[in-house]
Order: C-alpha cells, then structure tokens, then sequence
C-alpha cells in the first residue's frame, strides 16, 4: 500500500510528466495517459527525483573537488555506470513488470 501522502505528492509530477492524467470530479481520479509499454522505469524515477546523477561531478566537472574531472578514473567509472543505469531503466517498461 502506498501512503496517502507520498501519493499526494508524486501525482501532480506525474501528470506534468504526461505519464497520468487526472479527472476532477465525481468518478474522477488518474488514469494512465500512455500506454504501459511505453512507460518506462526511467521515465518515472525521473518525473519524481529529476535527472539520475550518481555523483554532482557528472552533472557538472566544476563540482570535482580536484577540479580535474575529464582525467578522473573514478569520474569515469561513474559516468560508464550512470549511462548503463540509464539504460537499463530506459528499457523496463510498465507493461513487462506487469506481465
């Protein structure tokens, strides 16, 4: 069961993400505006928490404390992880979780 609160929350991002739509009134409530298979984990995660950054230094070099990002060995292992994260949730849609 998902609290009442979290769901109060997380809906209006939804909605402005086109992933729900909402219907006021009497028999009103969210439905889905796209198909399953064409919502995927990623687009989800991102309309709640924004862009997927592991670290601020990929979202922007001039967050690396060392200020030498682009010779960074951890820098870059990030960035390969980050990419086949995205990837990955990019490819699980709703209508294979549902199945």
């Amino acid at each position: 069961m998902i609290p009442i609160r979290f769901l109060l929350k997380i809906m209006p991002r939804l909605t402005k993400a086109g992933i729900v739509k909402s219907q006021r009134g009497v028999g009103g409530g969210y439905a889905l505006a796209r198909q399953p298979q064409d919502i995927s984990l990623l687009d989800v995660i991102e309309a709640i928490e924004g862009h997927i950054q592991l670290n601020r230094c990929l979202e922007d070099e001039y967050h690396c404390s060392k200020q030498y990002a682009a010779a960074c060995p951890i820098h870059r292992s990030l960035s390969d992880v980050q990419e086949q994260l995205v990837l990955e949730l990019s490819r699980r849609t709703f209508a294979q979780m549902m199945q």
